[in-house]
């Protein structure tokens, strides 16, 4: 994640100053959030303008929307000898956020190849973050 992407843009036409400009990076292009993810209002992301009227160099920008990432995660099955293909089995998913949850988040999980009930919904008999359970 060393690796530092620079996005330029090439203005085409005038703008005037004070005029609002909007840029869609399309996610076709390969962008992808930091492993790490994006703490809220980082001021590691930078703007800068190189323009003939006059030059910028880079400042923070007002606001940036955080984005979260696991800093640890885990799966295991009981029993843990579960090597039969169709085995019914416990699984436990355990994970560390680099953002906080709050009440109603929602966590998802795919698990390409596993069989579950028809309606493709899973229970959760127990769980835990921190001191609060769901």
């Amino acid at each position: 994640d060393a690796a530092e992407t620079l996005l330029v843009l090439t203005v085409n036409s005038a703008v005037a100053g004070g005029e609002g400009v909007s840029a869609v990076l399309q996610a076709t292009n390969g962008i992808a959030v930091p492993s790490a993810g994006v703490t809220s209002n980082t001021a590691a992301i930078l703007l800068s303008v190189a323009a003939f009227a006059g030059s910028s160099g880079g400042v923070s920008l007002a606001s940036v929307s955080p984005v979260g990432a696991f800093t640890t995660s885990s799966l295991s099955y009981s029993p843990r000898t579960a090597t039969v293909a169709g085995l019914e089995l416990e699984v436990t998913l355990g994970f560390s956020s680099s953002v906080e949850l709050e009440r109603y988040d929602l966590v998802e999980l795919a698990l390409p190849g596993f069989r579950g009930p028809a309606d493709g919904l899973l229970s959760v008999q127990t769980g835990q973050i921190g001191g609060g359970y769901f």
